[in-house]
């Protein structure tokens, strides 16, 4: 559990009983700026985004520090608030870089492989949506014939057992979620330029 108010990671049982908790308020090894994002990969290592920090940090099951990588920027493999992290079954890492606008991945070393940014446009029942509300009758023009095909301020990515990609687009109130196919991750990622299913919420 990230406790981003205190600074720390807890880890609790099954059964809600603590069991430890690591980090302090700070910016070196194993401590936090507003920790955000928790994830755990096939072995059990534990990764956090550290959100004051813009950088992943990576630790044992135990809370032992292993690495960490990213830095506050615009330039690939750099952060700005990153938010959602999650690990594939491959041990591929994937950030929401909130500030960014984007979900950049990485190896399990934490080096830099690629990024994308929503290039999905809206499914024909987004575009066909109508804000009926009297109240919100002044936002109807939100809904347009124009695709909206970037993120904009993704809060959290997860990818589940059969390697989907789930990413909540915040700010567009709206999921998209991805297919990885079976390719290696410095490949050319075409699947990720169509969304494999994507929902609109007003």
């Amino acid at each position: 559990l990230a406790d981003a108010g205190n600074h720390r990671i807890q880890k609790f049982t099954a059964d809600g009983k603590l069991i430890k908790d690591w980090g302090a308020r700070g910016s070196g090894e194993g401590e936090f700026s507003m920790p955000w994002g928790v994830a755990l990969d096939g072995e059990g290592c534990v990764y956090v985004s550290d959100w004051g920090n813009d950088r992943v940090q990576k630790f044992t099951a135990d809370g032992d520090f292993i690495m960490s990588f990213g830095e506050r920027g615009t330039y690939s493999g750099q952060f700005h608030r990153p938010s959602g992290v999650s690990v594939d079954r491959g041990g591929d890492i994937y950030v929401a870089d909130w500030g960014n606008d984007r979900v950049q991945v990485f190896d399990p070393k934490g080096v830099y492989q690629l990024k994308f940014t929503g290039d999905a446009s809206l499914s024909k029942w987004g575009l066909e949506i109508i804000l009926g509300s009297p109240d919100f009758a002044r936002e109807r023009h939100r809904a347009t014939l124009e695709p909206e095909r970037s993120l904009w301020r993704p809060n959290s990515v997860q990818v589940d057992p059969e390697d989907r990609i789930i990413i909540t687009d915040t700010s567009r109130h709206r999921l998209q979620i991805y297919q990885k196919e079976s390719v290696s991750v410095d490949a050319d990622w075409l699947d990720l330029e169509n969304p494999k299913r994507e929902l609109q919420f007003r």
